[in-house]
């Protein structure tokens, strides 16, 4: 198959050969691939896990991951978002992936995505708590003896 430009404009921009060469050159330009470590750091999710990353190596080491006996209730000061998911993400970070999957089956949640997806989400739901259940409507008629009722 041959390889052909075709000029469709009103100022004939592909007359000019040098113009002509630069449409052609950008077009077989393919950017170079980034290497597994860079293109984590440039989505959106590959961000998030590197800013809570670094958030978790600022956490003092001698601290247990298990705290002592939880209050009934949680103080809302106490430490901010990202503190809180850095110590989620200690907890979370030494899983393997089907570990991670387990804990969101459990919680309800979809098993898809990356590493970096799945530990997001655990993360988020040992912070936030869980999401609850979607409830499916499905119309459906209750017949009993003496009455019938549309649920």
């Amino acid at each position: 198959m041959e390889d052909y430009l075709e000029d469709h404009t009103a100022d004939e921009l592909l007359s000019d050969e040098d113009k002509k060469q630069q449409v052609i050159d950008d077009i077989a330009f393919k950017p170079p691939r980034a290497s597994k470590g860079d293109a984590a750091a440039t989505t959106a999710v590959g961000k998030k896990v590197a800013e809570i990353k670094a958030e978790m190596a600022k956490l003092p080491e001698d601290e247990d991951d298990e705290e002592e006996e939880r209050p009934a209730k949680k103080a809302k000061s106490k430490g901010n978002q990202l503190e809180l998911c850095a110590r989620a993400m200690k907890v979370y970070s030494k899983m393997k992936n089907d570990d991670l999957k387990d804990v969101l089956r459990w919680n309800g949640q979809i098993l898809a995505g990356t590493k970096d997806v799945m530990l997001l989400k655990c993360i988020d739901g040992h912070v936030n708590g869980r999401l609850g259940r979607l409830v499916h409507f499905v119309p459906c008629v209750l017949l009993t003896q003496f009455y019938a009722f549309a649920c």
